[in-house]
C-alpha cells in the first residue's frame, strides 16, 4: 500500500521531489508480509540542484496484528538526494502510529531508517506539531464528555491529541484526549464532564510506547508523557521527555533534536547500555564565533577570551596570550547551566562550545554506558580555537548502578603549531538514594581539559566538581578530581562560587513562602557569584541556605529567615560537607568560610583557604 511522494530526477533546473502522503486503516485485524510506504521522493542529482521530499504519515487502528509487524512492515522514510549512486543528504522521517485493542495511547514510531550497510539515514528532526497553551473561556458537561471553548481557536493539529487543565489557582484537573473540534475552534473532550473548573489548558502528547530509529531526530514544543521509550544509536530526543521507562540502546550517540537542556523524568527505569551514549556533548554555551570574539557564557559572568578555553566548574586553560579565562558558575548543589565556550584567538573558526546539560529525575538509573556532558574538544586548524567547558549532570534517582561513566569534563585542545587552550571540567549532582556498584569516585567526572602538543599534555584547565549527597549524609560530600596531571606542569585553582562577607541592606519577606527572606548587600555595587544557591549564609551566628538568587546577581532568598534578619546585620557565606575529597593534582579553593567534617587531600593536590 503505497502513498509515496513522487521521485524527480533532473532534468533541467532542480525539480525537489514530494512529501509522502496518508496512509490512515481502521481494521479488526491485519495480517501478510507485505508493506505500507509513505515515504518521501527520492531525487537523483545529475548535476543541477534539488532534494528528496519528507516522510508522510501512517496510522493504524487495528485490533489484532497477525504476522505484521509496523516496526519493518511499514515506512515514513524522508526520501534521498542521491549525487548519481551516492546519497549526499536525507529529508525528515514522518511518522507511523499504531494503536491496538490492548493500548490506551498507542505506539509512535519515527524511524529515518537504515542504508544496506547498516548506516543510519540521519537527516532533518521530526518536529510533533506545535499544541501550545490558552485560556479557556467556557467549559460545558456534553454528557460524560466536556466541551472547552477556547480563548483562541484549537486547529485541526489537536484531533487525537490531549488537553491538560488546570484550574485557576493552577491546580491539575487531569488530562483529556481531543475527540472532535467544532466550526467555531471548540473541543469536545473526552470523559472530562467533571472538570468544569477549568481556567488553563496545556498540549500533551500520550503514547503507551515511542520509538526512535535510523538516526531520527524528534522535538516537541509540548509535553510529551510516554510508557516505554527506545532510543537506538545516532537517534535525537525531545528536550523534555516524561516516561515510565527509557532504554538507550547501544551505538553511535543518542541526543536531543533541540536545544542544549535534556530534562527527563522516568518513574521506572532508565537504561543507558553498555556501548550506548546519552550525549549532550558540545550543546551548551557557543565558542567565539568570529576571530579574537571571547568565548559566551550566562549573562553577567565574564567569558573566556583570546587563547583561553571556556569555564564553568573549573577555569579554562590560558596557552600564550593573556586571556583572561572566564569566571567559574553554577551552583555545586544544584547545578543548571551549560558550560561555557572556548575563545578564538584570530582564525576565524568557532571556538569549542561548552557542554549542555542532563537532567534526570528516575526511579532506577542503570549506566552501562556513558552519559555525557563534555566540553567541545577542538584542534587545530586555524589560529587557536580554545576548547569548550564541561556542562553539567543533575541526577535525582532512587538507586543508581552499572559499570559506565558520568562524564561533564571540558574539552581538550590538541595544539599543532598555533596556540588554544582546553576548558574546564563542569558540574555534576547525584542526589542518590543507594548506589549498587557504582561508585562515583571513580565513574563520575568533571575533569579540566588537557592542552595537547601531539600526545604530550602542556597545561590543564582546572576540573570542575562531583557532588554526592545520600539520605544518611548530613551536607553530602564533594569530590574535586583531576585523575592526575604531568609533573611540573600548571594547572588552574578550582574555586568554588564565593557569597563573600557584607552588611544587609534590604531584607524583603518573600511573597509566595512568607518564612523565606530577600537579602541585598547594602553595597550597591555588590554582586554574588552566579551559582550560589545551595549553600548557607551566616547571619547572627545562624546558617540560613539559600534557596534562590535573583537574576542580577543582588538578591539571595534565605529559608527560614523572615522575622530573624534585619537591615545593618553582617552576613558571611558558608559551604558545609561532610567530606571534601581532592586529588588527581587539582588545587580546590574556597573563597567563603566552611564547615566540612573531613578534608581528604592526597600528595599532589592541595585545598586553598582564600576567605575573607
Amino acid at each position: 500500500i503505497r502513498a509515496l511522494g513522487e521521485r524527480k530526477q533532473t532534468t533541467g533546473h532542480g525539480e525537489s521531489s514530494g512529501a509522502g502522503g496518508s496512509v490512515l486503516i481502521t481494521a479488526a485485524a491485519m495480517s501478510g508480509a507485505g508493506s505500507i510506504d509513505a515515504s518521501g521522493g527520492d531525487y537523483q542529482a545529475v548535476s543541477y540542484y534539488g532534494a528528496s521530499g519528507g516522510g508522510g504519515r501512517v496510522a493504524l487502528y487495528v485490533d489484532t496484528l497477525t504476522g505484521f509487524d509496523p516496526a519493518t512492515q511499514v515506512k515514513a522514510w524522508g526520501g534521498t538526494t542521491w549525487g548519481n549512486t551516492t546519497p549526499v543528504l536525507y529529508a525528515g522521517a514522518g511518522t507511523v502510529f499504531v494503536r491496538t485493542s490492548g493500548q490506551t495511547y498507542g505506539r509512535l514510531i519515527i524511524n529515518a531508517g537504515k542504508e544496506p550497510s547498516g548506516a543510519e539515514r540521519v537527516g532533518p528532526q521530526t518536529p510533533l506539531p506545535a499544541l501550545g497553551t490558552g485560556t479557556v473561556t467556557d467549559f460545558q458537561a456534553s454528557g460524560a464528555d466536556g466541551l472547552l471553548t477556547p480563548s483562541g481557536t484549537l486547529k485541526a493539529q489537536w484531533l487525537g491529541a490531549w488537553l491538560a487543565l488546570e484550574d485557576a489557582s493552577g491546580a491539575p484537573l487531569g488530562s483529556f484526549q481531543v475527540l472532535s473540534i467544532d466550526g467555531q475552534g471548540r473541543a469536545l473532550l473526552k470523559a472530562a464532564a467533571t472538570a468544569t473548573a477549568a481556567a488553563r489548558y496545556h498540549g500533551q502528547y500520550r503514547f503507551d510506547r515511542f520509538d526512535v530509529k535510523g538516526g531520527a531526530g524528534v522535538s516537541s514544543t509540548d509535553e510529551v508523557v510516554v510508557g516505554d521509550v527506545i532510543a537506538e544509536s545516532k537517534g535525537r530526543l525531545p528536550s523534555t521527555l516524561t516516561a515510565a521507562n527509557v532504554t538507550v540502546k547501544a551505538g553511535s550517540p543518542v541526543t536531543l533534536a533541540v536545544g542544549g537542556t535534556l530534562k527527563m523524568t522516568v518513574s521506572g527505569r532508565l537504561t543507558v547500555e553498555s556501548g550506548a551514549v546519552l550525549d549532550v556533548t558540545g550543546l551548551g554555551y557557543l565558542g567565539g564565533q568570529s576571530a579574537g570574539a571571547a568565548g559566551s557564557a550566562p549573562a553577567g559572568v565574564t567569558a573566556s577570551a583570546s587563547d583561553a578555553g571556556g569555564s564553568h566548574g573549573g577555569v579554562g586553560a590560558v596557552w600564550g596570550n593573556p586571556g583572561p579565562a572566564g569566571e567559574v558558575f553554577g551552583s555545586v548543589y544544584q547545578p543548571l547551566f551549560p558550560g561555557g565556550g572556548g575563545a578564538d584567538k584570530y582564525s576565524g573558526s568557532p571556538g569549542g562550545n561548552g557542554g549542555g546539560v542532563v537532567n534526570l529525575n528516575v526511579g532506577e538509573l542503570v549506566v552501562d554506558g556513558q552519559i555525557r556532558a563534555l566540553g567541545e574538544r577542538k584542534q587545530t586548524t586555524g589560529h587557536g580555537e580554545s576548547g569548550g567547558a564541561g556542562g553539567t549532570v543533575l541526577i535525582t534517582a532512587h538507586t543508581v548502578s552499572g559499570a559506565g561513566l558520568i562524564d561533564a569534563s571540558g574539552g581538550d585542545y590538541q595544539a599543532v603549531s598555533y596556540y588554544g587552550g582546553s576548558g574546564g571540567g563542569g558540574r555534576v549532582a547525584l542526589y542518590v538514594d543507594t548506589f549498587t556498584g557504582f561508585d562515583p569516585a571513580t565513574q563520575a567526572r568533571a575533569r579540566g581539559g588537557a592542552t595537547l602538543g601531539g600526545a604530550s599534555a602542556g597545561l590543564y584547565a582546572s576540573p570542575g566538581t562531583v557532588y554526592v549527597k545520600q539520605p544518611q549524609m548530613t551536607y553530602g560530600k564533594l569530590y574535586v578530581d583531576q585523575g592526575g596531571i604531568l609533573a611540573g606542569k600548571s594547572i588552574p585553582n578550582s574555586p568554588l562560587p564565593a557569597i563573600g562577607i557584607g552588611t544587609v541592606g534590604t531584607a524583603t519577606a518573600d511573597t509566595v513562602s512568607t518564612s523565606a527572606l530577600w537579602i541585598e548587600p547594602a553595597s550597591p555595587t555588590a554582586k554574588f557569584a552566579l551559582g550560589v544557591v545551595g549553600m548557607w549564609v551566616r547571619l547572627n551566628t545562624t546558617d540560613y541556605r539559600v534557596i534562590d538568587q535573583s537574576a542580577d546577581r543582588r538578591k539571595l532568598l534565605l529559608d527560614g529567615a523572615a522575622g530573624a534578619v534585619q537591615v545593618g546585620d553582617g552576613y558571611r557565606g558558608v559551604y558545609k560537607f561532610d567530606e571534601v575529597i581532592v586529588r588527581g593534582g587539582s588545587k580546590l579553593e574556597f573563597r567563603d568560610t566552611n564547615a566540612v567534617g573531613t578534608f581528604t587531600v592526597d600528595a599532589t593536590s592541595s585545598v586553598i583557604q582564600n576567605v575573607p
